[in-house]
């Protein structure tokens, strides 16, 4: 949870709104470990967007579908 606070702070002050701010802060609050205080919600829930855009690109996610219904 520490380095989600710290990501969430810079993204914050990047983006300079305290909304943002509180989404992540939310985000991590769905993954946290209170015995891992090192461990990163905000990480797990980039790489599994990342893994899921990747997925429905290699598999056919854009916008030139050939189903016929």
């Amino acid at each position: 949870m520490i380095i989600d606070f710290i990501l969430a702070v810079s993204a914050g002050v990047v983006t300079q709104s305290f909304f943002i701010f509180l989404i992540l802060i939310v985000f991590a609050a769905l993954f946290i470990r209170p015995d891992r205080p090192f461990s990163s919600g905000l990480v797990k829930l980039a790489l599994m967007a990342l893994g899921i855009s990747a997925l429905f690109s290699l598999f056919g996610g854009g916008g030139d579908c050939d189903c016929d219904l």
